[in-house]
């Protein structure tokens, strides 16, 4: 429980990111849903000189930081995916390495908003 907490606080710390921390229901693959913290909020971002605010998710499992979050870019009603990103799926959900390969030990919030920030 500590370590969620202090790696929720760091995440939230973190100057590329702005972030809220709220509970609320996470429904699964299988129709299921189970009430879970999830950080909302922006990363910042450059592309072509411009800085660019990305919506993000990063729902936290119950079990974290054993499993990795899931994360969701969550493009407002102006902006899309770009089908070209190999990092993000059509839905938003995010598929970074570090996320397939999560190692709780090396890998916390603040290393996925910062590779969120290259993608």
């Amino acid at each position: 429980r500590e370590l969620v907490c202090d790696d929720i606080i760091r995440a939230s710390e973190l100057s590329i990111a702005k972030l809220s921390l709220m509970i609320d229901s996470y429904y699964n693959k299988d129709g299921t849903s189970n009430q879970s913290p999830c950080l909302i909020g922006t990363v910042s971002t450059e592309y072509k000189g411009q800085q660019y605010h990305i919506p993000i998710e990063i729902w936290l499992r119950k079990d974290h930081p054993l499993v990795p979050p899931i994360v969701y870019v969550k493009p407002t009603t102006n902006m899309c995916i770009s089908p070209t990103l190999q990092n993000v799926k059509p839905n938003g959900l995010v598929v970074l390495p570090c996320l397939k390969s999560w190692n709780y030990v090396k890998l916390i919030l603040v290393q996925i908003l910062i590779q969120l920030a290259f993608i």
